[in-house]
């Protein structure tokens, strides 16, 4: 029997999930909700009647902006039973992970977020990568996810374009997939700074952000967005034995030989660089959840790759950090907020 995924939103990602919905093997889409009839994900199947879309909805992914998700998630907890994925970031703000934490234990363990970059197969690689170089220590990490959005027509009237929705702009839709990653690659973060600032004229909410990391494993990471730039995603890990780079679809190893004679040789030759071509499909992440979900549904397994909320909510009380950066005018450390400690030490 399939299994149904209701979808709340209207543009964007939603309409990504409804795509993978009817592309996954086991799932077809239930129906899509959005409160306002004539606020459509055309051509999907679309209700306004909040029993309607729970009724007809096995799981649910809410795919709405940032600024919804909490209230979305209260509706769910007041009944609902099936398990819950929420796009990234899964709060707007510290206050609202403490609203989260006080919703019903048992309904919390069946909500996901949505990092869809953990599903890619060039950061399994890269994982797997550093994994086997483990004893030469990571020195530093450069990423960089640029897009040029806030340059087209339709900015000016979307929701990233308004301060009051969007405060940190990309810093919350594009940097945390990358303090995500560093969380992932790293550990926790000791303490971060950076900025956010308003280059196109557009709007009122930052174009682009830089955010810098200090993880506790020694791990310096610079991480650089903007909504005015050309289309790029952009990694770059320095250990003390080799070079990964990830551009747009390759995955580059270059390694620095051995020392001979007590001195280094020149860089690696052509032969020693390993080139991975991956396959970047936007729907590829969101079925691999899919094939998660309907594992946690079927309850196959006793422990899911899904990521669960309180992990998400850590990236979101970083980003807190780092507001909190901006406002001082210099580095904030990880240690001041004491519930980023406790989401890190209860991350399953």
């Amino acid at each position: 029997m399939e299994r149904r995924l209701g979808v709340i939103g209207r543009r964007g990602q939603a309409g990504l999930w409804a795509r993978a919905a009817e592309s996954a093997p086991g799932w077809q889409l239930g129906t899509c909700f959005h409160p306002r009839p004539n606020h459509r994900l055309a051509p999907y199947p679309q209700t306004d009647s909040w029993a309607s879309f729970t009724r007809a909805s096995d799981a649910v992914v809410i795919a709405s902006p940032t600024s919804s998700h909490l209230g979305y998630l209260r509706r769910l907890a007041r009944g609902y039973t099936g398990p819950v994925l929420v796009e990234k970031p899964v709060v707007s703000s510290l206050r609202e992970c403490r609203e989260l934490l006080n919703l019903p234990a048992g309904f919390l363990k069946r909500v996901y977020v949505t990092q869809n970059w953990r599903f890619y197969p060039w950061v399994a690689a890269l994982r797997e990568i550093l994994w086997r170089e483990r004893g030469h220590p990571v020195l530093s990490a450069d990423f960089h996810l640029t897009h040029d959005f806030g340059l087209k027509r339709a900015y000016a009237s979307s929701w990233r374009s308004d301060r009051r929705k969007h405060p940190i702009g990309p810093a919350e839709t594009q940097g945390i997939h990358w303090v995500d990653l560093a969380h992932h690659l790293f550990g926790p973060v000791e303490w971060i700074s950076g900025e956010a600032r308003r280059i196109g004229r557009v709007g009122s909410a930052p174009d682009s952000a830089s955010i810098f990391l200090r993880m506790k494993s020694g791990v310096h990471c610079s991480i650089h967005t903007s909504y005015v730039a050309p289309v790029a995603t952009y990694a770059r890990i320095l250990t003390s034995r080799c070079i990964l780079t990830y551009s747009d679809g390759a995955l580059q190893l270059q390694r620095q030989p051995p020392p001979k004679n007590g001195r280094w040789s020149q860089p690696a030759p052509r032969r020693l660089v390993l080139r991975v071509r991956l396959e970047a499909l936007q729907l590829q992440p969101m079925l691999r959840q899919l094939e998660e979900l309907g594992s946690v549904l079927g309850r196959r397994t006793k422990r899911s790759a899904l990521i669960h909320v309180r992990e998400g909510m850590a990236n979101v009380v970083a980003l807190e950090g780092f507001v909190r950066s901006i406002r001082m005018g210099q580095r904030f450390a990880m240690n001041a907020l004491p519930l980023y400690a406790q989401l890190i030490a209860s991350r399953p």
